[in-house]
């Protein structure tokens, strides 16, 4: 079996961005606070459905009229997921953060798919520019099937037909390229999962979250890693998954 191995100038980084570098947990905390009167944690999120993992809290806490789940759900989502002031000011994890950014500054591909609307892309573009995680023009890929996303992306950069999506033309990728896809959603995982199986040059990274981690992934290129890792930490992991022995350095 090839070795999956990441490498500046042959890996690709496909990567979503709420849950895995945007951090939509704490405003929408504080929304559940400000609005309800109801303190609740991020290790209460269990679900990726924000709205179902809540609602029973909201139930039992709040001191104010009780609405029907439907409202709540409708509530929450028109407040932060369909607001533009919503992602406007949203946090990156600094830890992937910093990851993203050593990528980039040794010459790593890293681009982005997510299933916002594409109401959103000025604020998108804007936020992940300012955080110089794409080139100025960089555009994001907007789809909700993020697994079409990652071979759409794959195949652009293998005929070199990338335009504005990190801002850069002309990359000089091998045919031998490589993709690491980072994902948060177990949905968008196992779509991935199935879609990919029995693929080496595509790997999942399923970033842990609560409202993944008890999911089990049983696929061979889907990894689960808590966040704070380095490359280094994660191409170990990676070989360990693939049952291959690590006798090639890695990038730091």
């Amino acid at each position: 079996m090839p070795k999956f191995k990441i490498i500046p100038g042959k890996t690709l980084i496909v990567s979503d961005i709420d849950g895995v570098i945007a951090d939509c947990t704490t405003p929408f905390i504080m929304f559940v606070w400000d609005r309800y009167g109801v303190r609740i944690e991020e290790k209460d999120i269990t679900d990726f459905d924000v709205a179902s993992a809540t609602y029973p809290i909201y139930m039992e806490y709040t001191p104010r009229p009780k609405m029907p789940y439907k409202n709540y759900e409708e509530e929450i989502i028109g407040a932060c997921w369909r607001s533009p002031a919503f992602f406007l000011n949203l946090n990156p994890y600094h830890d992937m953060w910093k990851l993203y950014h050593n990528w980039r500054a040794v010459g790593g591909r890293l681009v982005f798919a997510t299933s916002r609307s594409e109401r959103h892309v000025e604020i998108t573009s804007g936020w992940l520019s300012r955080l110089a995680l794409v080139n100025r023009g960089g555009i994001p890929v907007f789809d909700k099937d993020k697994a079409k996303s990652v071979e759409t992306l794959f195949q652009a950069y293998k005929d070199m037909q990338v335009d504005t999506l990190d801002g850069t033309n002309n990359p000089s990728f091998p045919d031998d390229l490589n993709v690491l896809y980072f994902e948060d959603d177990p949905k968008n995982i196992h779509l991935a999962g199935e879609r990919f199986l029995g693929r080496t040059d595509v790997m999942i990274v399923c970033i842990k979250r609560p409202w993944n981690a008890d999911r089990i992934f049983d696929y061979k290129n889907v990894i689960h890693m808590a966040t704070g890792f380095n490359w280094r930490q994660l191409q170990e992991a990676i070989d360990v998954k693939m049952g291959e022995a690590d006798d090639e350095p890695s990038q730091e």
